[in-house]
């Protein structure tokens, strides 16, 4: 356990603030970069008492994970839940999808920065991560098991984890990292989602029939 629970509700407060403030860092600087007697500050608690709750920054970092983890588990199922209810075309289904993950790429920007900074040194933090990533394939397979008939790639057992590679990996790119020409261009996340479903439905040979970027 990365944390030392709260037994109150005034040190559940505190907790909440931490990470809060941990998170607001984040956004601006590496996790390497940052000091815990900044993110103290910022949670208006003292250094003492961030040790009171974490034995350390790395104790942060697996504790921010878990929450992420967790929220991307709960992403994942109300998406499937609404869009194995729905009857639309694949490519309104992928739109909105890739417009729910943008909007959540946006949101934790800074936490899923550093864990993928993270990861590329740390195996054992990479292997949690990928089998996060197999967990959300498996349960978005069935969606698109269901229009197989709109797909008309050769292979599409094996062309959906990759069109998935492809528009994530670019995602993140965009997102969490920053691409100089696509902010010059002024391109929304409205835009990106949209060409990205462009991109993901191109690769599938699926007819593209989702709505406009803007």
């Amino acid at each position: 356990m990365p944390i030392r629970p709260p037994r109150q509700a005034r040190s559940e407060a505190s907790l909440s603030r931490m990470v809060q403030a941990a998170e607001e860092v984040l956004r601006d600087k590496s996790f390497d970069e940052v000091t815990l007697a900044e993110i103290a500050a910022r949670a208006g608690v003292t250094v003492g008492a961030f040790y009171a709750r974490f034995r350390g920054k790395d104790a942060l970092l697996l504790h921010l994970e878990e929450r992420l983890v967790g929220d991307v588990r709960a992403l994942v199922r109300d998406q499937v839940e609404r869009l194995a209810s729905r009857a639309d075309p694949l490519a309104s289904l992928v739109f909105d999808l890739l417009m729910a993950v943008t909007a959540f790429y946006r949101a934790h920007r800074g936490i899923l920065r550093a864990l993928d900074l993270r990861a590329r040194s740390d195996a054992v933090l990479r292997a949690r991560l990928d089998a996060a990533n197999r967990a959300t394939l498996q349960a978005l397979a069935p969606i698109i098991r269901a229009r197989a008939d709109e797909i008309r790639h050769p292979g599409p057992s094996q062309a959906f984890p990759f069109a998935v590679l492809l528009t994530a990996n670019t995602l993140r790119e965009a997102v969490l990292f920053g691409i100089p020409w696509l902010a010059e261009a002024g391109w929304s996340d409205r835009k990106l989602a949209r060409e990205l479903t462009r991109a993901f439905l191109a690769y599938l040979g699926v007819e593209d029939t989702a709505p406009p970027p803007d």
